[in-house]
């Protein structure tokens, strides 16, 4: 296991309600994600995955399924 980190900005967070919803899907919906930190202020999230078991293809579309768009910064 090699733990990496990926930073995304966010299209479609717009309150605080949002920012913990992309946490909670990120972290619990997908496979490898250890840690989403997700900032409303940045409009970004900065994703720590296991390299070996997550797709972070994976993570793009449960973030999509829920509203939000995530793009490589």
């Amino acid at each position: 296991m090699a733990e990496a980190k990926q930073t995304f900005r966010v299209e479609g967070m717009s309150c605080s309600g949002c920012a913990n919803l992309l946490r909670s899907v990120l972290e619990e919906d997908v496979t490898g994600v250890s840690k989403a930190d997700v900032s409303l202020e940045r409009q970004e999230v900065e994703i720590s995955f296991d390299d070996v078991t997550c797709d972070l293809d994976s993570a793009t579309a449960a973030a999509q399924k829920n509203g939000f768009t995530l793009n490589k910064s």
